[in-house]
């Protein structure tokens, strides 16, 4: 895909790394948008806090990688992030908000995280009984867990993306993670700041300039 662009060594480092951050639990999966930062080097485990300006300067890599690497993950996190943006941190004057807190209930990531009892719950009505062993190595759900009290950081296993990368098996990812989305909304919250903050709200206006020029799905555009 990148052949003319740049060396095929710098462009395979490229998609390598934006796919892994997409497919990671820094990314949230269920309802679009990056967390802080991660604190493994696999970006499995994140600092759960959302802050604005992360968010622009996802959107700006991803409208710019759409360019030059057209795939499924790139434009499904494009319109998760823009649909999450829109819908928890665009105030009711239509300015952004600043920041989301990683807590609820007093706890890091608790929001954000699924035992494997709480995932199988979650996905029980999207007819994935037979397919459940290979979803759980999709999504990397264990009954370890990734934080205390066995709780999974949902994230998407790029050893099997060869499988899921399947146009079927890409609807059914995107099924679970709505499922996922509305068994979260059932929680408590994490807290909004509703502070505002010019420059970071200058920063996801270029981003979303970006989308418009760069993207070439209009129905992205438009969201």
């Amino acid at each position: 895909v990148l052949e003319g662009v740049m060396p095929d060594e710098f462009a395979k480092h490229l998609i390598f790394s934006v796919e892994n951050i997409l497919m990671g639990g820094i990314f949230d999966q269920a309802r679009g948008g990056i967390h802080r930062f991660s604190l493994k080097q696999d970006w499995s485990v994140p600092q759960f806090e959302k802050n604005l300006h992360d968010q622009a300067a996802l959107l700006n890599l991803l409208a710019t990688i759409s360019l030059l690497y057209p795939a499924p993950i790139v434009f499904d996190s494009m319109i998760q992030t823009l649909e999450y943006i829109n819908s928890e941190m665009l105030s009711d004057e239509n300015v952004f908000l600043s920041s989301q807190s990683g807590e609820s209930e007093g706890v890091e990531g608790l929001y954000f995280s699924f035992s494997k009892p709480e995932f199988l719950e979650a996905i029980k009505d999207d007819g994935s009984s037979e397919q459940e062993e290979e979803l759980l190595r999709w999504f990397n759900i264990t009954d370890k867990g990734d934080l205390d009290n066995q709780q999974n950081v949902l994230s998407l296993n790029p050893n099997f993306k060869k499988d899921f990368y399947k146009p079927e098996a890409w609807n059914k990812i995107r099924a679970i993670k709505k499922s996922i989305l509305q068994e979260r909304k059932q929680r408590i919250p994490p807290l909004t700041d509703n502070k505002l903050v010019a420059s970071w709200n200058f920063q996801l206006l270029s981003a979303l300039i970006d989308i418009i020029q760069y993207c070439k799905i209009e129905s992205i555009q438009k969201l």
